[in-house]
């Protein structure tokens, strides 16, 4: 009586295979996006499959029920709750879906952020033009007889500030710049012009103009002689090496020598790690939410079965097999949430990774957040098993439950 005899309607079908087939079109369409419109192309990519998952997953139960349940599909509770699944695949499925909303958005939201940060460090990687770079070492910066030290054709880097009017430019200064500075395009200044800038020492100085750069990341990009002349408190904040074998045995003292990656990738790591911490907040604030609904939706699950759960006490299983029973269908339905989850999560993260591939010509690597993934199943398991049991606990003394 109380099997589902059809679980998947015609319109559940259309539904969900449309829902499918637009998520999937969204997501070729994030791997060609440009990088303004690359993040709401790939959420809703997501979205449409999270939706299409849910309205198919019913199809899926059955298979992940029969390969989660196989270790004990010759005990009672193990046939129970493999039985279960199959007649009521569509109950399953619903129950799930808070699991699978949970798991995709975690996964999605940490994924894109860490596949990111990876393929910048990839694109600062490729144009960092040196293999190898000596940088301090628990020093605010290099000392002269370090840079000295260095071997010849090596690049010696000396960050300062200058002032433009009120206005507070970045500067660069390169060993192997002697005349006139580069300025970046974004300041307006043309070739072969007359600046007055402010220095550190409080003196206006006039420089010619040489070139203007579209790509240039800071403002200004002088002599390095030119800023020790007029900011003597400035140290040199990194020396790149022509090659990594002209790299010294042994570094100077207050110095280390790093290879192009990791120099690369922590030109931003303050900034990456803040960016991870507020995406963790983010994911911990909507994730606690969806296993709020997981936890009512079993609770409410609960009570609806109360009569089933006195039928089986009544044919004889025990206490502990009701309670085992509970336990094992809230395992299965986090593991078919998980599952269905990660289904949206990949192709959706994958479609991103080719998406920045293709921006910075390089391969970069799919970066899944395994930590923030398995805090997120852990997290809805605990919340599912103690709305899954608790009520059958609290019900065994109810003496109008016993009566029924």
């Amino acid at each position: 009586a109380e099997v589902e005899r059809t679980p998947m309607t015609l319109g559940r079908w259309i539904a969900g295979l449309g829902a499918l087939g637009l998520g999937t079109l969204m997501g070729v369409a994030t791997a060609t996006a440009d990088p303004e419109s690359m993040p709401t192309t790939a959420a809703g990519a997501a979205m449409a499959l999270t939706v299409g998952m849910s309205l198919l997953a019913p199809v899926f139960v059955p298979p992940l029920a029969a390969l989660v349940m196989a270790p004990l599909r010759r005990g009672p509770v193990g046939l129970l709750v493999r039985q279960h699944a199959f007649t009521s695949a569509r109950r399953t499925a619903a129950t799930a879906a808070p699991v699978l909303l949970s798991v995709a958005f975690g996964v999605l939201i940490g994924g894109m952020v860490q596949t990111t940060t990876a393929a910048y460090a990839a694109r600062r990687e490729a144009a960092f033009p040196a293999e190898a770079a000596l940088e301090p070492d628990g020093t605010p910066g290099l000392s002269d007889a370090a840079v000295r030290s260095m071997p010849g054709g090596s690049l010696a880097l000396m960050p300062t500030t200058v002032y433009l009017g009120s206005r507070a430019l970045s500067v660069m200064g390169r060993s192997d710049l002697t005349d006139g500075v580069v300025v970046a395009a974004s300041l307006g200044f043309a070739p072969g012009q007359a600046v007055e800038l402010t220095v550190p020492n409080g003196q206006t100085v006039t420089v010619r103009v040489a070139k203007v750069a579209d790509d240039q990341l800071v403002d200004i990009v002088a002599g390095r002689d030119w800023v020790i002349a007029h900011d003597s408190n400035a140290l040199t904040a990194a020396v790149l090496l022509p090659s990594a074998a002209s790299a010294p045995a042994a570094a100077p003292p207050g110095a280390r020598v790093v290879d192009a990656r990791t120099y690369a990738a922590q030109a931003d790591a303050e900034e990456d790690r803040l960016v991870w911490t507020f995406t963790l907040l983010f994911i911990v604030m909507a994730v606690g939410f969806t296993v709020l609904a997981v936890a009512n939706t079993l609770v409410m699950g609960s009570v609806g079965r109360r009569r089933e759960l006195s039928v089986l006490g009544r044919v004889g299983a025990t206490r502990g097999q009701l309670t085992r029973f509970l336990a094992a269908e809230t395992i299965l339905i986090v593991f078919v949430g998980t599952v269905l989850g990660l289904l949206v999560a990949l192709p959706a993260l994958a479609a991103i990774r080719a998406g920045l591939a293709e921006q910075i010509g390089r391969s970069i690597p799919l970066a899944v957040p395994w930590s923030a993934f398995a805090a997120t199943v852990g997290a809805c398991l605990l919340a599912a098993l103690a709305a899954a049991i608790v009520p059958h606990l609290h019900s065994r003394h109810n003496t109008v439950y016993d009566a029924q």
